[in-house]
């Protein structure tokens, strides 16, 4: 197809029109644009790392909408800002699902992140929303960050006399604010019990890619290969992963039944919600065993729990390190943000949950970090599971619905010299955070609508502690290179493969301490 197809060239066709006359599919409508496919593969071939460039170029020829095979499996790809408000988060129920076709449902039975739109999927995302309002984080989850913050920056300032790479120090602190978060214990009896589990975890996901494959290509589960083994490896990770995860649930239960003062854990909220919701008198071990039915139970929260944990660890780190990155090309914007912090809360304080919504320029900052290097450049995959019409275009049943996020962090249309960093468009004539109209004028790294980040609350007051503390305490500087005198560049267009996590490579930075910070008081500042 040499002409491109525009937004404005696609027909005027009513979405969901003719729904239910299956013979106007063909009469009434066109097959999405795309490059042509070839048997088994599809357009694999054609794609090429990083794969939102390469839809990039595709949309300049096939148009803001169009279609790719991975495999026998059909993508829509959107790069455009009103087809993602028309389909993403107007679109109805149809477009609410996550895709699941390439997870094999006996490694993972039961999970939010890939249950189709319905009442079980509502349930999930009710309990979940209800354990992380802005009212928890900031009552009970508030002094975990700041906790686990500080303890963060006295490493920095161990390692400050030259360059580094937080990256470790970092996780550790985002996994022990989410450890603490979703089982509110750090005691000895558990310490054991949850190292076994989140190493399971990470095995379990790291499967993922296997997985995969075999649920784009299914005729390679029924060869008598490697990939047949490597199943078998997986169900035995997530029997483990399981039976961990069941012992820290147990004993959950135990302190919330015998509580003396009540539990404010992510897991104890949603525990509280089950029993006041599922009133149906069996034991824990029934309800492991009982994997089919249909009521949301702590089976359903081992999911839930581990979805939350694992993926919120490596998306807040990924998108704190390339917040960093950024900064140390920002001298200006630095200082910009140790002055506001400075006429708030004073030198060598630590701001407070109300004191977030009086650091407009710190958040303006870190929401253009967001859109100028997001952690990930897609949306999760959308299921469509029934035919439907868009502006005369077949969207297929059974086909998956993917948002490239780079053109619309990236488009002219939407913002002012977009390839800058300028925090102030996302500030109003008074200074204040601007407040969009329109949910695709603010950086997409949580997604939107109905699919976007429950946990998005937490993550950006993370990001908002972890930044306002560093630059309280430290001057984010790169490292010199003794030859030229001048600063290393890094390596700003990360590491990305596939759909999957991005991060910037070739990560040292100087963490220079400021004067008159008295880091040996830090530790014993009262939370």
């Amino acid at each position: 197809m040499g002409k491109k197809t525009s937004l404005k060239d696609m027909p005027s066709f009513s979405q969901n029109e003719n729904k239910n006359d299956s013979d106007n599919w063909s009469n009434n409508s066109q097959i999405l644009p795309g490059p042509s496919s070839l048997p088994f593969i599809g357009n694999l071939h054609q794609i090429r790392d990083p794969m939102h460039i390469a839809f990039n170029q595709m949309s300049t020829k096939y148009g803001p909408i169009f279609k790719i095979k991975l495999g026998p499996q059909v993508y829509a790809i959107i790069n455009d800002d009103k087809i993602v408000d028309d389909l993403v988060i107007r679109g109805g129920a149809i477009y609410f699902s996550s895709s699941s076709h390439y997870i094999p449902k006996e490694t993972l039975p039961r999970d939010s992140e890939i249950a189709p739109y319905g009442t079980y999927w509502r349930t999930m995302h009710s309990l979940t929303r209800r354990a992380i309002t802005r009212y928890i984080v900031n009552t009970h989850y508030q002094n975990i960050i700041h906790r686990e913050v500080r303890n963060f920056m006295y490493r920095l300032y161990q390692t400050s006399s030259g360059p580094t790479d937080p990256t470790d120090d970092l996780k550790i602190c985002i996994l022990n604010v989410l450890a603490t978060i979703t089982y509110g214990s750090r005691s000895e009896l558990t310490a054991p019990t949850f190292k076994r589990f989140y190493n399971s975890l990470a095995e379990s996901y790291s499967m993922d890619a296997n997985s995969k494959i075999t649920g784009a290509f299914p005729w390679l589960s029924r060869t008598p290969s490697s990939v047949r083994k490597h199943k078998s490896r997986e169900l035995k990770a997530r029997k483990r992963l399981t039976d961990t995860a069941k012992e820290l649930i147990v004993d959950l239960q135990q302190r919330v039944t015998t509580e003396k003062e009540r539990q404010h854990c992510f897991a104890a909220q949603i525990l509280r919600s089950i029993r006041k919701n599922n009133d149906r008198g069996i034991t824990v071990q029934q309800l492991y065993e009982e994997i089919d039915h249909q009521t949301f139970d702590e089976y359903d929260s081992l999911h839930l729990i581990a979805m939350f944990l694992f993926g919120g660890t490596g998306a807040v780190t990924c998108q704190q390190r390339w917040i960093f990155a950024q900064l140390s090309y920002l001298p200006k914007e630095q200082y910009k943000i140790q002055r506001e912090l400075y006429s708030l809360i004073g030198q060598g304080n630590y701001p407070s949950p109300k004191d977030y919504a009086r650091l407009p320029y710190l958040r303006a900052v870190i929401r253009e970090c967001l859109r100028f290097r997001p952690l990930g450049y897609f949306t999760v995959p959308h299921a469509i599971p029934v035919d439907d019409v868009y502006r005369g275009y077949h969207i297929p049943a059974k086909s998956t619905m993917l948002v490239n996020t780079n053109p619309l962090h990236f488009s002219s249309a939407l913002w002012d010299r977009p390839k800058r960093f300028i925090p102030e468009r996302f500030l109003d004539a008074n200074g204040q955070l601007k407040q969009f109209k329109n949910d695709w004028e603010d950086p997409w790294v949580w997604c939107k609508g109905p699919q976007g980040c429950i946990g998005k609350e937490l993550a950006e007051r993370m990001l908002c502690t972890i930044v306002a503390y560093t630059l309280t305490y430290f001057t984010i500087q790169r490292e010199i290179d003794p030859k030229t005198g001048q600063p290393f560049e890094l390596n700003m267009k990360g590491e990305a493969y596939g759909l999957d996590l991005s991060a910037p490579s070739n990560f040292n930075l100087k963490f220079v301490p400021r004067a008159g910070i008295k880091f040996d008081e830090l530790l014993r500042v009262d939370l």
